[in-house]
């Protein structure tokens, strides 16, 4: 397993990490560039914007993504190919905060690494367009 891969399956498994994240708090130093960017343009979510660049923006869209919500709970599986960590998120559901309304949203995320750090991650509401953008065969 290489470093890329095993630093996206921990913080996956970060226990926690729903409730540090909600709060602001996280690892985004150590995680992301500097100028990573994560794009969002194809999961359409209200409250989100398409595109976040930056520590700060970063920062922004995990406290959006995350402040909805009073609880998260996802299973995934994970993939690797070079530069590329694939999230699999076959099970993923939510809570709303106010409206006590379950979704649930299965996705595919992808993790460019460059340099050890993220660069660009992806959040694909169709689970295949994850594999094909990391150039992964799906496990079908």
């Amino acid at each position: 397993m290489s470093a890329n891969l095993e630093l996206i399956k921990g913080i996956f498994a970060l226990e926690g990490l729903f409730e540090f994240l909600k709060r602001g708090e996280g690892l985004f130093d150590q995680v992301y560039r500097e100028d990573a960017l994560i794009d969002v343009r194809d999961f359409d979510t209200p409250g989100l914007d398409p595109v976040y660049v930056g520590h700060k923006e970063i920062r922004r869209f995990w406290m959006d993504w995350f402040g909805p919500w009073s609880s998260m709970t996802w299973e995934a599986n994970f993939h690797e190919k070079g530069e590329w960590v694939l999230a699999d998120v076959y099970e993923f559901r939510v809570q709303g905060e106010s409206s006590g309304i379950e979704l649930e949203m299965p996705h595919g995320q992808t993790f460019l690494f460059r340099d050890g750090l993220v660069d660009c991650t992806r959040i694909h509401p169709e689970r295949e367009f994850a594999f094909i953008e990391a150039g992964i065969d799906s496990p079908s």
